[in-house]
């Protein structure tokens, strides 16, 4: 898995690698999900998973107890847990990627640089359409019940839109480079 996204990849004071249990084993049942939640360590448990891929590090901030009914802590089921979070965003063919891909963003460049020939978020060119259209063409291709947009006037949903940004995580803190980078909309996991 380091060999496609290595550890180095990822941003500055970010949880990665091995946060849970043991890579000394036998691993023959792979999970991965976004986050380790109670449902996601019973599903585990259930089909017999010896390693969890998460983006989202169950710790991530200190831990105050080891209390035994938080997911977290039931993980311990001789279940590994490794965390790749922003450095599968920066990978290239990672998550932004596959996300642009999905929507049909081309030519893409970064957000934001990382380091040589690799970065953070992607911005690149769409065909063009209205907001609105965009809105409805990302909510169909992710599945989602609900979106929700940033605007300030009604006649915003007609804005034509031919530049997106776009960033898996929350991504606040590469707004202003969007904007510099000339983006129409910035499309975040947040």
């Amino acid at each position: 898995y380091e060999a496609f996204c290595p550890q180095e990849f990822s941003m500055e004071g970010d949880s990665r690698g091995l946060q849970i249990g043991t890579l000394d084993k036998d691993i023959q049942s792979v999970m991965v999900a976004l986050d380790i939640r109670e449902e996601t360590v019973a599903e585990a448990i259930e089909k017999g998973v010896d390693l969890i891929i998460v983006k989202h590090a169950p710790i991530f901030r200190p831990i105050k107890d080891l209390v035994a009914s938080r997911p977290q802590i039931q993980i311990y089921n001789d279940i590994a847990v490794y965390v790749s979070h922003t450095n599968i965003d920066i990978v290239e063919n990672g998550l932004n990627d596959c996300f642009c891909q999905m929507l049909g963003i081309e030519e893409t460049t970064y957000l934001q640089e990382t380091g040589p020939e690799r970065g953070i978020g992607r911005i690149g060119n769409i065909r063009p359409q209205t907001f609105g259209e965009l809105a409805q063409h990302v909510k169909q291709v992710f599945g989602l019940d609900g979106l929700r947009m940033v605007h300030y006037q009604e006649r915003d949903l007609q804005k034509s839109i031919s530049r997106v940004a776009i960033c898996g995580g929350s991504g606040q803190s590469f707004y202003k480079d969007a904007l510099a980078k000339g983006a129409d909309v910035y499309i975040t996991g947040d």
